[in-house]
């Protein structure tokens, strides 16, 4: 939305490349005496629409004419209630939405002379918004690009588009999984005519695209239903923006995501996870994941925030999710109301905002980490804790109870751009960028965070000591022992009454 180098303008390179996925034209991005090709909106699929609208993508097929990929291809379109956070500049294009961007350095690679390490990121959004244009492609340019890395980022299917599902054999879903495995396989397919090596691919993402990188690690792909798919192809786009008009279960504000389709995850997932290939990774959160969900939360709505916890963990954990659901939501209550004073407003509040994290992100993350390092992984936990309270200008965070890093937080760093604001970094932040990208850069390159010898402080992360992690922070980063302060005992606890993922197995 607003990156550090956003106020800079590539140069249209007229010259045209061969590709061999066809002949195309780039962008020129200088940073002194380095040169990034950047290719913006090459289609990887073909159009969506018609026969192909609720079926997986099919392979753009190899053109002849040059194509100009200056500009960022359109987004997919947006569905639910965080549509509203699209900009109206954005352009939407169901018929174009299918298309990637390619980053490539153009020096020669004294490290790399038959082929760069590829870096692929899927932008989040709970699967029903997000575009790749959302990064600044000049500020993009000038982070992990300059560290001698090919980036690849892109688009897929969101809402009802790309995750739509009857539940049978009509539409079984999953769409924008099957749109993000096919640009892997462009990948694989034309990378290395852009300096980059198809066998150093390094997947990532985040929230939702975070949690599509580990789907697509699982999948070894990489009652009147024809009606109601019918119906839906019969829709304008536009209409899918309105689900909040619509009663909602205990699936929660968002409506269209992933489904266990018996297609795309073929067997149950921890089936799969045991027959997945091992595949080192990095989860990592938000100091306080949860802060950045409690504005506009339709839960928090009281003035009295030991009403919205109660609440938010009434609605969390329903009758339709959980047995015996009163015990289990006054056990959760009285775990995260204990040692507080309740009449103090902001003390209250952190307990809430501590809550909402944990449900919707802290305990899977961690449950991620014990998973793949079970089935073999090796994996690099981290919470990243840096905040600079004097400069952080998100929108956003204005209205937020209290400043510290959350859902998101880090992408600045990464990326060189702020979400809904321009990021202009202090000497500081610059700092902090540096040494991000140096972890991305050594993950990439050798996997393993601390670097090519890895003796850094970055421990990998370990079942012996399971509240084990790195923690992210400026001057200091330092392994430390408490993840979230131990709190997440708590879902393991109630997890036993769960009654979401009974039949999954059978059903698949």
């Amino acid at each position: 939305m607003g990156g550090f180098l956003s106020h800079l303008k590539p140069e249209n390179n007229e010259s045209v490349f061969e590709a061999t996925c066809g002949p195309i034209r780039g962008n020129v991005y200088e940073h002194n005496e380095k040169i990034v090709d950047g290719y913006l909106g090459i289609p990887y699929a073909k159009p969506p629409i018609g026969d192909l609208r609720f079926k997986k993508p099919v392979a753009a097929e190899k053109w002849t004419e040059p194509l100009d990929c200056y500009e960022y291809g359109p987004a997919c379109p947006q569905s639910g209630s965080y549509s509203v956070l699209c900009p109206d500049f954005v352009k939407i294009d169901e018929e174009k939405c299918l298309t990637l961007n390619v980053f490539s350095p153009r020096w020669k690679s004294n490290e790399y002379p038959n082929g760069r390490p590829v870096f692929v990121y899927i932008h989040g959004g709970g699967f029903e918004v997000g575009y790749s244009a959302y990064l600044n492609d000049y500020s993009l340019s000038g982070t992990i690009p300059l560290r001698d890395i090919v980036v690849v980022t892109i688009n897929y299917r969101v809402g009802p588009l790309g995750f739509l599902t009857t539940g049978d054999d009509v539409a079984k879903g999953n769409y924008g999984l099957w749109d993000q495995t096919l640009a892997l396989k462009w990948i694989q397919e034309h990378i290395s005519c852009f300096g980059g090596d198809p066998d150093n691919v390094t997947i990532s993402g985040g929230s939702a695209g975070a949690i599509s990188v580990d789907m697509l690690a699982l999948s070894p792909h990489s009652n009147n239903t024809k009606s109601l798919l019918e119906w839906y192809k019969a829709q304008d786009v536009s209409i899918f923006k309105k689900t909040n008009e619509v009663e909602k279960d205990f699936s929660g504000f968002i409506f269209f995501v992933p489904n266990f389709d018996g297609d795309f995850f073929p067997k149950p997932i921890e089936e799969l996870r045991k027959e997945a290939p091992k595949l080192d990774s990095i989860v990592s959160i938000g100091e306080y994941e949860g802060l950045g969900m409690i504005g506009g939360n339709p839960l928090c709505t009281s003035k009295n925030p030991l009403e919205n916890l109660r609440v938010t963990i009434a609605d969390a954990y329903s009758s339709d999710v959980t047995k015996n659901h009163e015990d289990v939501q006054k056990k959760i209550f009285e775990f995260y109301a204990k040692d507080i004073d309740i009449t103090d407003e902001n003390d209250v509040v952190k307990k809430l905002v501590e809550f909402i994290g944990d449900y919707m992100f802290t305990y899977c993350s961690l449950e991620t980490a014990k998973s793949c390092t079970i089935n073999g992984s090796n994996v690099y936990l981290a919470s990243f804790d840096y905040c600079n309270n004097e400069t952080e200008e998100e929108i956003v965070s204005r209205s937020f109870p209290f400043k510290a890093a959350t859902h998101g937080s880090d992408h600045q760093y990464l990326f060189g751009d702020g979400i809904t604001m321009k990021f202009n970094p202090t000497e500081e932040q610059f700092k902090v960028m540096e040494m991000m990208g140096g972890f991305v850069e050594n993950f990439v390159k050798y996997g393993n965070p601390n670097g090519k010898n890895s003796n850094g402080k970055w421990e990998k992360y370990s079942l012996k000591r399971p509240d084990r992690y790195f923690k992210i922070d400026y001057p200091n980063s330092e392994m430390k022992n408490d993840f979230q302060n131990g709190r997440l005992k708590i879902f393991e606890e109630v997890k036993n009454n769960d009654n979401r993922y009974e039949n999954i197995g059978k059903a698949i």
